[in-house]
């Protein structure tokens, strides 16, 4: 009989304390306050949450099969009949964090889509490039290789990994020494041929090949000089390191090669030799991208 009493007495001490109230339900340990502002400071932040003593008043309601949040002025009812007081506490944080702090839960701004990617280039890559080069020069009855300086500007018109290429230098002259004789050298020389590329828009290497046709002037030093066209072939390789989008250093190594150079004598010396029959040398400069 006490327990069925005690029970009673609890009920009616309720009804008498919600009477009392206007009718409000007691506090609720379903969920309980201090698991909802566990799960605010999850959401909006420990800094803005405060301590028990800063912060709002919220009121929770165990309503049996529903359960009420009440927080600066605003109340709301939810339907719980599974009486799953982690889940309450999770609603209840949110409808807390929504009242107090709405700026904080607002949805993020939507990531911006990654740019477009450049658009692809429309037709053939066309590079200019310009550097000095310096080497040697080899003529027959010449004693040894004599040095050999100038200048060579090339353009390129590139596709994917094959195009053609054309230059034109100009030589300063060159000092020969043929049986004895000194012998002036200048070369004017223009090329044409195919080119080969591998690698990438930072580093590439790159291989030539072509005829060569060259206008010289030889003659003996301090003496009358002619001019003729000498035939020929041109290789040649460079590295190419870009340090910009349009233009990049580049360093190499070429060859030009004369099959038949020409027969060189002079009065009152008669057959000296022949002129350079192969120049080498490395060269580099600066190349850029026209389009």
């Amino acid at each position: 009989m006490v327990p069925v009493a005690t029970a009673a007495l609890a009920r009616v001490t309720l009804a008498l304390f919600a009477a009392a109230q206007g009718g409000a339900a007691p506090p609720s340990a379903c969920p309980g306050t201090d698991a909802v502002w566990t799960n605010v400071a999850g959401l909006v932040g420990a800094e803005r949450v405060g301590t028990p003593a800063t912060r709002p008043t919220v009121l929770l309601d165990d309503l049996g099969d529903r359960y009420r949040v009440t927080v600066a002025g605003r109340a709301h009812e939810y339907a719980d009949p599974k009486r799953d007081c982690a889940k309450r506490a999770e609603v209840a944080a949110v409808f807390v964090g929504l009242t107090l702090w709405p700026l904080a839960l607002a949805a993020p701004p939507p990531t911006p889509p990654p740019p477009p990617p450049p658009p692809a280039p429309v037709g053939p890559e066309v590079s200019v490039a310009l550097g000095p080069w310096a080497g040697v020069a080899v003529a027959s009855g010449q004693g040894g290789p004599a040095g050999a300086f100038g200048l060579r500007a090339r353009v390129s018109v590139m596709g994917a990994r094959f195009g053609g290429v054309a230059g034109v230098g100009a030589d300063w002259p060159t000092r020969l020494t043929l049986r004895g004789v000194p012998v002036d050298e200048q070369r004017v020389p223009a090329d044409a041929g195919v080119r080969a590329r591998v690698g990438g828009e930072r580093v590439s290497v790159a291989g030539e090949l072509g005829l060569l046709a060259t206008l010289l002037t030889v003659g003996p030093a301090g003496g009358a000089r002619t001019r003729s066209l000498d035939l020929g072939a041109r290789a040649g390789a460079t590295v190419e390191i870009g340090f910009h989008r349009r233009a990049a250093f580049f360093m190499g190594a070429f060859a030009e090669l004369s099959p038949a150079p020409r027969r060189l004598a002079f009065e009152p010396d008669g057959p000296v030799g022949r002129a350079s029959g192969l120049r080498a040398g490395g060269i580099a400069g600066i190349s850029l991208r026209l389009r």
